[in-house]
């Protein structure tokens, strides 16, 4: 059974927030050049650290083969699949479990299916809390 990598959005800035900012310094400190180095190639290496660093912060979603992210707002939610479906907690209209699927149906009647056949059940119940938490599903 695969599990569900939740990732709230907001949460945990304390870990991300300074490696952006340490991103940034090494990629001002490889394009303008503010100290003088005896190897001119070590400002390339400082340039290409600064965007790997943002490549690592930015590419998240995709470590993880089943993830979903979420804040007051609405989510995203990525099973089984490259890109996932976003969904706006103001749009839904009911969430409902069944066998093998999440079936979320918005307000213009628009379906919303996910096949979580080989999710855990803990970690589906979690994701259906999130929704009803959320939006306006009791």
């Amino acid at each position: 059974m695969k599990r569900i990598y939740f990732i709230p959005i907001g949460k945990k800035r304390w870990f991300w927030l300074p490696l952006i900012l340490l991103s940034g310094i090494f990629i001002i400190s490889g394009l303008f050049e503010p100290i003088i180095f005896g190897n001119p190639k070590l400002y390339k290496y400082f340039a290409t650290i600064g965007h790997l660093i943002l490549i690592g912060f930015y590419s998240r979603m995709f470590w993880h083969k089943n993830s979903v992210q979420w804040n007051k707002l609405g989510m995203h939610i990525r099973l089984n699949s490259i890109f996932g479906k976003s969904i706006s907690f103001a749009d839904v209209k009911t969430a409902e479990i069944r066998e093998s699927e999440l079936i979320i149906i918005e307000k213009d009647n628009r379906k919303r299916v996910f096949n979580i056949k080989d999710v855990q059940k803990d970690d589906v119940v979690k994701l259906h809390k999130i929704i009803e938490k959320y939006s306006s599903v009791a």
